[in-house]
C-alpha cells in the first residue's frame, strides 16, 4: 500500500514539476489596475480628484454615501436597482413584468 501511494505521489510530483516551467512562461496579463497609471501623463490627477470629492462633500454631505454605493455596487447609484431573475436574466426591477 505504501509503495503504491509513494508511486502515485512521485508521478503527480513529476507532472507538477514538468508543467511548472510552462505555466511560468505564459504571458502575464498587463490589464491590471495600477494606482500610478496617470503618473506621467497627468501627475496632478490624484490631487484634482481629492479636491473634487472634497468640494462635492462640502456642497452635499449625502454625497459620501452615494460615492460609497457607487464603488460597491455593480449598477450606477441612482440608475436602477438590479435584480437577478432566472426567467429574465439581469434586468432593472423597473423593467421586470409586474408580479401577481
Amino acid at each position: 500500500m505504501n509503495r503504491k501511494l509513494f508511486s502515485y505521489f512521485t508521478i503527480s510530483l513529476c507532472l507538477i514539476a514538468s508543467f511548472s516551467p510552462i505555466v511560468h512562461m505564459l504571458p502575464l496579463g498587463y490589464n491590471h489596475l495600477d494606482y500610478n497609471f496617470y503618473y506621467k501623463s497627468c501627475p496632478h490627477l490624484p490631487m484634482m480628484v481629492r479636491f473634487g470629492v472634497w468640494s462635492a462633500l462640502r456642497d452635499d454631505s449625502r454625497m459620501a454615501a452615494s460615492l460609497l454605493r457607487l464603488h460597491f455596487h455593480d449598477c450606477i447609484v441612482s440608475a436602477c436597482s438590479m435584480s437577478v431573475n432566472t426567467r429574465y436574466g439581469y434586468m432593472c426591477k423597473t423593467q421586470l413584468p409586474p408580479q401577481s
